[in-house]
């Protein structure tokens, strides 16, 4: 146990308040848009890059050993990996947007009847689990 002034108390209570106004406020969905948007532009230069290779394919333009080689490092799936990547990163920020409206947002009707504002007015002990 330890002492400390009320306006200890007020204090903490205030960045307490300040830490989570901003950790709750914050979204990744808009805090990352420079990051998704190179993401994506990454994921349009692969589609291009595979959608090359299948054009050449079609033709009949390879021998078979390259044909072989290309299937192999194939861009075609690397495109599937890194487009499923940047839908779950989306995902999971919307999903905690949500999660953060649902336990945040909605209105709880208190069963208290009577708000008391703290005493300033001296210390209080505190006491640590």
């Amino acid at each position: 146990t330890y002492f400390k002034l009320s306006l200890d108390s007020y204090l903490i209570c205030l960045l307490w308040n300040k830490y989570w106004v901003n950790t709750l406020s914050s979204s990744p969905l808009l805090g990352n848009l420079g990051y998704v948007a190179g993401q994506i532009f990454d994921l349009a230069d692969k589609l291009e890059q595979a959608e090359g290779q299948l054009v050449h394919r079609r033709y009949g333009m390879l021998i078979p050993s390259q044909r072989k080689k290309e299937q192999e490092e194939s861009p075609l799936p690397k495109v599937t990996r890194d487009s499923s990547k940047i839908t779950a990163e989306q995902v999971h920020g919307l999903m905690s947007q949500v999660i953060k409206d649902i336990l945040f947002s909605s209105v709880h009707p208190s069963n208290k009847t009577s708000t008391s504002a703290p005493d300033l007015s001296g210390p209080e002990l505190m006491v640590e689990a």
